[in-house]
């Protein structure tokens, strides 16, 4: 039997360092309840979805449409090669999340491609945060069948997500229009001043918007949003030469070494694993 507790006395009753980590790391689902640093940090992009829940902190999301200040209990689904960020604007022991990151789970493949298709900020709901405090319990107690376990709890927790209304979380509308820009032309040898030109502004005062939104300078966006999109058509089964080259990569040895950084395995891998 698992013994569920409020998410306040589970805190409360944690006698522990002031940074701390409960994690389940099956070879398709990676649960984490944890307080402290995050091991993620400069990973803007990954080959395995995540459901990141917000439990305390002083924390901005940023993605390609989103950018909002994080409040307990905020819940936000963020899909596979999909640029996003947790900036964290205080001391990162006051960070504390729950998280589930998930590759690959064919018993709910269907259910992971309906819920999984963008990034949402979802609504919190008792059952929603039941099975975040399940998911904590089964990571701190570790019993045998934890990732069957967690198999169910993720099937019913994707099954629950409801979408809160996106127009509340907009990036600055420059932000955005750059964004859907670089989407358009990201197989071409696009730069800032291109970038600038086809919007009408000076490169100067986009590079200032988009650094200030999305933390992120627009040569390292654009790198990322070509590899993500390489990613993608990788898996999918085009050759990875054809792959970069069709997301604007002219040099295959360079996307080699870029793709192995960020997504931290070779272009010629099929990632069926979340780590």
């Amino acid at each position: 039997m698992i013994i569920l507790h409020s998410y306040d006395k589970m805190c409360a009753g944690d006698i522990m360092e002031e940074e701390f980590s409960h994690i389940i790391n099956g070879k398709e689902i990676y649960f984490k309840y944890a307080c402290g640093k995050s091991a993620a940090n400069g990973k803007e992009i990954h080959a395995y979805n995540e459901i990141i829940y917000f439990l305390s902190g002083k924390a901005t999301f940023v993605s390609d449409d989103i950018r909002i200040d994080l409040k307990p209990k905020t819940l936000i689904a963020v899909p596979s090669a999909c640029f996003h960020q947790m900036i964290l604007l205080n001391d990162a022991k006051d960070y504390k999340r729950c998280i589930f990151n998930f590759s690959g789970v064919k018993e709910i493949e269907s259910l992971i491609e309906k819920k999984m298709d963008k990034v949402y900020i979802c609504k919190i709901t008792a059952e929603i945060e039941m099975l975040f405090q399940k998911a904590a319990e089964i990571s701190k107690s570790k019993p045998e069948n934890s990732d069957i376990i967690l198999k169910s709890v993720l099937a019913l927790l994707l099954d629950g997500l409801q979408i809160l209304n996106e127009e509340n979380y907009m990036c600055n509308p420059l932000t955005v229009n750059a964004i859907e820009y670089i989407n358009r032309h990201l197989s071409e040898a696009i730069t800032v001043a291109d970038i600038a030109r086809g919007l009408n502004f000076s490169p100067s005062q986009l590079s200032h918007t988009f650094k200030k939104d999305m933390q992120i300078s627009i040569y390292k966006y654009v790198l990322q949003r070509r590899l993500a999109a390489a990613y993608t058509k990788i898996q999918s089964g085009v050759p990875a030469f054809l792959a970069a080259e069709e997301c604007g990569f002219n040099d295959y040895s360079g996307f080699y070494r870029m793709y192995k950084k960020y997504l931290g395995f070779a272009p010629s891998k099929i990632q069926k694993s979340v780590k």
